[in-house]
């Protein structure tokens, strides 16, 4: 089982697409209740609606939440590079001995 915030490398293409839409969706809520939210609070009370999306990733993504991935741990792109390097999905240059050596 991958650590929690770590997609298998098949399902990462599906899990982007529902997180996109799942974005869209959001947006465009958001953009619906603006007038309704202006006409009763005016656009102090619109702007602040707008703002809890950016202020609620923000404490998401903040280091307390529990959500970040130690220091020494790959990054969950490494893998999915990995996966598709060795599927033969993608070709790299290999770094030659002399060039690493630099």
């Amino acid at each position: 089982m991958p650590p929690v915030g770590v997609a298998e490398p098949e399902s990462i293409g599906t899990l982007l697409t529902v997180q996109t839409c799942a974005g869209f969706l959001l947006t465009t809520v958001s953009i619906q209740l603006v007038p309704a939210v202006v006409t009763k609070f005016g656009w102090q009370g619109g702007f602040g609606m707008l703002a809890l999306g950016p202020a609620l990733g923000c404490i998401a993504m903040h280091p307390s939440a529990g959500n970040h991935r130690p220091s020494n741990s790959p990054a969950a792109s490494d893998s999915v590079l990995k996966a598709c390097v060795s599927r033969g999905a993608l070709q790299l240059p290999c770094p030659t001995r002399a060039a690493s050596r630099h």
